[in-house]
């Protein structure tokens, strides 16, 4: 158990007795979220979905730190529902920093050259580019996408949800999806 965790368990059993306000059960969350992003994510599932048609595949590799918590059945249906939101919402990347710089950099251009195109004033162009690429990234990169199940809630904020129902980190580590007749 961590430093940080003992003294969070410490606040919660006796809060009268430290010189601070007590911890929010928000603010511990947060701190015990803070602290896994540091753990090794070594165990985990390689899951499969194939669409009943036969025409779109995808296979996912989703890691956790404890071989207990990728045997779990809360685990597993994660990485199947990822599969299945991967197959529906064909992203190109897991996370921002994984999409390929030239096609960043494309996108940016196009958006900015659209911008002037339209006549918007010099002073506006940044704050529609920079709106135009979040939506951008919110349709092609995993952790950003609206889940195909639930769509007020992210892809990174289902991932989180399982990280604190297991008590360990869940990374999605890489997917491949297979489409028939798309390279």
């Amino acid at each position: 158990m961590s430093a940080t965790t003992r003294r969070i368990l410490e606040l919660r059993r006796h809060p009268e007795s430290w010189p601070v306000p007590p911890v929010r059960d928000d603010d511990a969350r947060a701190m015990i979220a803070h602290a896994r992003v540091a753990r090794r994510t070594s165990e985990g599932l390689i899951t499969s979905y194939v669409h009943p048609k036969g025409k779109i595949g995808v296979l996912v590799e989703v890691n956790c730190e404890t071989e207990i918590g990728a045997r779990s059945q809360s685990f597993a249906a994660l990485a199947r529902q990822l599969a299945e939101h991967i197959a529906a919402a064909a992203p190109l990347a897991t996370h921002r920093r994984a999409l390929p710089p030239a096609l960043v950099e494309r996108k940016h251009h196009t958006f900015t050259s659209e911008a002037r195109a339209h006549g918007k004033p010099e002073r506006h162009v940044e704050m529609i580019v920079e709106g135009r690429m979040e939506a951008f990234f919110r349709a092609v990169v995993l952790m950003d996408q609206a889940w195909i199940r639930a769509p007020d809630m992210t892809i990174a904020e289902l991932v989180a949800e399982e990280s604190s129902r297991l008590g360990e980190r869940v990374l999605i580590r890489r997917f491949s999806r297979f489409h028939i007749g798309i390279a």
